[in-house]
């Protein structure tokens, strides 16, 4: 029985794994659109850090790109280390 256990717990933790890779988040501004993609985050803090009015990981949404100009936006987001954040302009 607790071998059963092992393996769906097992199983369980591969689900959730490949949901969360999954996963793409955006979060517009009106002009530049943010791109997260959690799976790919290795929680270097450059983003916090950088613009803590924007990125603030105890608020919900953690992304507001309303609070930064769009220059400020695409600064920081090339600085991610890992790929997780990327941008995109918004088509009008």
């Amino acid at each position: 029985m607790k071998r059963l256990f092992t393996v769906i717990n097992h199983f369980l933790s591969i689900s959730c794994y490949l949901r969360l890779m999954e996963i793409v988040k955006k979060y517009s501004n009106g002009e530049v659109t943010i791109i997260w993609q959690p799976k790919l985050c290795r929680h270097s803090g450059n983003c916090v850090k950088g613009l803590p009015k924007v990125f603030d990981y105890q608020a919900h949404p953690w992304i507001k790109p309303e609070n930064a100009g769009s220059e400020e936006l695409i600064t920081q987001v090339n600085l991610c280390p890992s790929g997780a954040l990327s941008w995109e302009k918004v088509n009008r």
